[in-house]
């Protein structure tokens, strides 16, 4: 074990975020599972989750979607680096 441990925040919202800056010295590897559509009604990238994915969140290390999310998201100017499906 290398000592890290993992997290993951199952949110109904992603816009419901709470940024914890205490998080930013941990050593824990955190995953977001996005259960929204990654863009809103005015098919805009989700703000929150912009921030996530241009690393103004840098907590939030890793972003699982669903594939139809992900192909929504290939859409978008959005950084995919932090974003894995499943």
């Amino acid at each position: 074990m290398d000592g890290k441990r993992g997290s993951e925040c199952l949110l109904k919202s992603v816009s419901n975020i709470d940024f914890n800056p205490s998080l930013l010295k941990t050593q824990s590897h955190n995953v977001l599972q996005l259960v929204e559509e990654p863009l809103d009604d005015n098919h805009e990238l989700r703000g929150n989750l912009r921030a996530i994915l241009v690393n103004d969140v840098p907590y939030v290390q890793e972003v699982r979607m669903s594939l139809a999310a992900f192909q929504e998201l290939g859409s978008t100017d959005a950084p995919m680096r932090k974003v894995r499906i499943g």
